[in-house]
């Protein structure tokens, strides 16, 4: 029986790596709301975005901050679709935990919540996983099956952590965690990093 309640995003060429050319899961922390959940709103909030013309509302800007630091250049409507087509796109939490974003997360079920993670990464086998945020990185991500990698160290830029995931067949997933992109975020600045952790 599946974990999973918020049915991930799997872009259109997810399987090939798309534009990337790699497996690549943006992981997000949670969906926020009135404590009303569908599994499908994952794939809603993503589609909301890719339809928004050239001007994205504010609730939306982290998808399209988040996809200039994978590139490294500033997007249009068409190469946003190309680039989450290339991506597997997940909230971590499986229950709406806040009614706004920025809020102390309650975490009901936490350990569904880490069982879900782990179905989707051996059911879609991503090869690299970017954390939004540091309080999913530090405070939900569980620690069974991990391990730490080398800090990642860029000149003019703090030293960045990441470690391995093992899949049940030994295969590692490499992961690291960015800045979350809703507030403060320089998609310059996380480019260095992201396309470092990815080469």
């Amino acid at each position: 029986m599946t974990r999973i309640f918020f049915t991930p995003w799997v872009g259109a060429e997810y399987s090939s790596g798309g534009i990337f050319g790699k497996r690549i899961l943006i992981l997000g922390e949670s969906h926020y709301g009135n404590g009303e959940s569908s599994p499908d709103a994952t794939f809603r909030v993503l589609e909301e975005y890719l339809d928004c013309p050239e001007t994205v509302p504010p609730y939306l800007q982290s998808f399209k901050l988040f996809e200039r630091s994978l590139t490294g250049t500033e997007t249009d409507a068409q190469q946003r679709r190309q680039i989450w087509d290339s991506l597997l796109f997940y909230n971590f939490v499986q229950e709406v935990s806040t009614d706004a974003p920025r809020q102390m997360l309650d975490v009901k079920n936490p350990r569904q919540s880490a069982e879900a993670f782990f179905e989707v990464l051996e059911t879609y086998r991503p090869e690299y996983i970017i954390a939004w945020g540091y309080r999913l990185w530090d405070k939900l991500l569980p620690t069974e099956r991990w391990e730490w990698g080398e800090e990642i160290v860029i000149d003019g830029l703090p030293p960045i952590k990441f470690g391995y995931y093992t899949l049940a067949d030994g295969t590692r997933v490499k992961a690291i965690p960015v800045k979350h992109p809703s507030a403060g975020y320089s998609w310059a600045e996380w480019h260095k990093v992201i396309k470092y952790f990815l080469k």
